[in-house]
């Protein structure tokens, strides 16, 4: 994938392992994991930010994200693979966000982005996760979307949890943010989730292949949001330590090939 804006200001930084995991970090997830320490150490990532000149204020809050994203989904997973990682910026109302490639991802924000309202953190680290949930693990997206996005939903949700804690509801007034001025309810992404599941359990299984989903919000709200959900039930049976060696499991067993629904 390749991206070209001569108005993109380019800004590089790096992802240190050694100064954003301490020592007792890793053992702890060594010992939920129940591995060597050696085997949940990360490596060093190049991290590159396409930004728009109007959303340079907001630099920061992208490469935070990013680092909270390779970070915990690294430790939980598996360690990111590749030297580099891209994210991109694009022009706003392009219909151009929230795009997955390896290595390389379009984000997107606006120019009022309230520091209470997880955007744009929400969608960087999904989009990052994308590399692993699709990219790694690499399922069929058509017939199976809810091996990549389910998972990968329910991922972003743990990450934002604890890289952020709750993030406000994103309401607005003619298009101005309302948590510039009030203090609006807070919320996380499986309380959002759970509640939009409900809506949409007697449309169609989560398994329905994409194109045979009732209409478009059945597909939505099936493969990421019902599908996060069964997970967190999962977790609520299993233990969160088991639920995390499940998925590191899965994620490593699969790597470089195409896991199906059993």
């Amino acid at each position: 994938a390749w991206t070209a804006d001569p108005d993109f200001i380019k800004v590089e930084r790096d992802f240190v392992a050694d100064e954003e995991v301490s020592l007792e970090e890793y053992e702890e997830v060594a010992r939920m994991l129940q591995l060597p320490l050696e085997e949940v150490k990360l490596p060093d990532v190049k991290m590159i930010l396409l930004i728009e000149p109007e959303h340079k204020s907001q630099i920061d809050r992208h490469f935070k994200a990013l680092r909270m994203a390779i970070k915990y989904y690294g430790l939980w997973y598996g360690p990111y693979p590749y030297e580099t990682v891209t994210m991109v910026d694009p022009p706003f109302r392009t219909s151009s966000g929230g795009m997955e490639y390896p290595t390389f991802f379009t984000a997107g924000t606006g120019i009022l982005r309230s520091k209470k309202v997880l955007s744009p953190e929400g969608v960087i680290i999904h989009e990052f996760g994308h590399g692993y949930w699709y990219g790694l693990c690499a399922n069929n997206e058509f017939e199976e979307a809810w091996l990549d996005e389910g998972i990968n939903s329910y991922s972003e949700g743990k990450v934002l949890a604890v890289a952020y804690g709750p993030g406000a509801i994103p309401l607005s007034f003619r298009r101005i943010p309302l948590s510039w001025f009030c203090k609006l309810p807070e919320y996380y992404n499986y309380e959002l989730e759970r509640a939009a599941a409900i809506n949409v359990v007697e449309l169609d299984p989560i398994t329905t292949v994409s194109w045979k989903f009732h209409d478009r919000g059945s597909y939505g709200l099936n493969v990421y949001d019902r599908a996060s959900v069964c997970l967190h039930t999962l977790e609520g049976l299993v233990g969160e330590e088991m639920m995390l060696r499940i998925l590191r499991t899965f994620q490593m067993r699969f790597r470089y090939k195409h896991p199906q629904t059993q």
